[in-house]
Formats: structure tokens, sequence, C-alpha cells
């Protein structure tokens, strides 16, 4: 079955990614519109439906890349992850202020574990 469709798998890839980046924007809209008017899309289409989505199209864009020997690109520079590591670390401290004190350690710890995780993949440099 896979040398019938392996003619096709450039095309399918590229629809996966088209796909993923309207996907993508349809989410955004949704949490804004659920943000604004809650349960105005969420009572017909679940969020977790939605995600489930993007999960499964991720997931066969990354199969279908591997059997095409395609990897995508590592052009991050430091400044950039750096920055989104730093706001991102911000959005986590803001979010702890009124979780007790016996649980603000733990979870900056786990998210300071999370965020240089993050650092080591993102800003990996070329080898």
């Amino acid at each position: 079955m896979l040398n019938k469709l392996k003619p096709n798998l450039p095309i399918i890839y590229k629809l996966l990614n088209d796909f993923l980046f309207a996907i993508l924007i349809f989410f955004v809209l949704v949490m804004m519109a659920e943000g604004i008017l809650s349960g105005i899309i969420s009572r017909y289409i679940p969020i977790y439906l939605i995600a489930t989505i993007i999960l499964l199209d991720i997931f066969f864009i990354a199969l279908i890349g591997k059997i095409l020997n395609l990897s995508p690109a590592k052009n991050l520079n430091k400044k950039t992850t750096t920055l989104v590591l730093v706001v991102g670390g911000l959005f986590v401290l803001n979010s702890v202020l009124k979780f007790s004190l016996f649980l603000i350690p733990a979870i900056i710890a786990i998210s300071l574990v999370f965020i240089y995780l993050l650092y080591r993949v993102l800003g990996e440099e070329k080898k």
C-alpha cells in the first residue's frame, strides 16, 4: 500500500502542512471567541477535539517527513530563542502569583526544568 502512495507523499506532506497552518489559525480564533463569549463554540465543537486534530496532523507530518527523509530546518538564533523563553518564564511567574507559598517553588522548579530542556532543543547549534 505504501508503494502506491509513494509518488503522492510529497503532495500529502505539503497538504498536511497547509492544513496545520489553517487549523492553528482556526484554533487561535476559537480561543479568542471563547475568551470573549465563553461556551459559544465549545458547546458545538469541543476544544480537545481541535487539539487532537492538531496533534494527529503533526504526527502524520513527522511520519511522512521521516519516510521522505525530510528534516525541519533549524534556523533559530540564540537571541530569538532566549527572548521567547524569557517571556514564557515571565508568563509562568505571573500565573503562580495566587497559588499557595508551598506550591509556588514546585511549579517554578518544574517550569525551569522544562524551559531548560526547551532551550536545549530549540537553541541547539548545527553541527
